[in-house]
């Protein structure tokens, strides 16, 4: 069965992607691996179980597509004790970037309040980025935004692995964005939300 008791701490890893659909780069992604504390080790454990020898963290990016790791990561992460959500932006002509992670936060903490998330940890994307994510997060509170109240925190993605299950469905996600291949199908437990129709 899918998704974290009711009764433990509910925790989400969160990692972005970008995808280029119809030749242009417009289109950003967040998606969360949705856990119990007590399931986070064991989908920790499952993705560094997977991990080329020499890489510093599993990447879909970094995996060859027509290597079978793509769908063997997808499987194990299907059969994990966890549930997935991916908030797709469409981006308009000339949105800067963090516009696009900005909207694409404030629709993925109301999915995540709604699944009883207590907390997110984030890959860091470098200090003064991940200060704008904790700036932002103010911002929410101060407009009341449903689940702006959900904490963040930030790990570096090589030092977490569970970090690692949220870029995989990214990932698939994004792939199956650019040239449809049925990728992100692998996961019964995913939800795709969009910003805007």
């Amino acid at each position: 069965m899918h998704g974290p008791a009711s009764t433990s701490r509910v925790i989400a890893f969160v990692d972005e992607a970008t995808a280029s659909v119809g030749g242009v780069p417009n289109t950003y992604l967040l998606a969360a691996a949705i856990c119990s504390i007590e399931a986070a080790a064991d989908l920790s454990a499952s993705m560094l179980a997977l991990k080329p020898t020499a890489a510093r963290k599993l990447h879909w990016r970094d995996i060859p597509k027509r290597s079978r790791l793509r769908a063997v990561a997808l499987d194990e992460l299907d059969t994990a004790d966890a549930r997935f959500v991916v908030v797709v932006h469409h981006a308009l002509s000339g949105e800067r970037l963090e516009r696009r992670r900005r909207l694409c936060m404030e629709r993925l903490v109301q999915e995540l309040t709604v699944r009883d998330v207590s907390e997110i940890v984030a890959e860091s994307r470098g200090a003064a980025d991940d200060q704008r994510d904790i700036d932002h997060f103010l911002a929410m509170r101060s407009r009341q935004v449903p689940g702006s109240r959900i904490r963040i925190t930030h790990e570096a993605g090589p030092t977490n692995p569970a970090l690692w299950a949220a870029d995989i469905v990214a990932g698939a996600v994004a792939s199956d964005l650019t040239m449809p291949a049925a990728n992100s199908s692998r996961l019964s437990a995913l939800t795709i939300v969009r910003t805007r129709p």
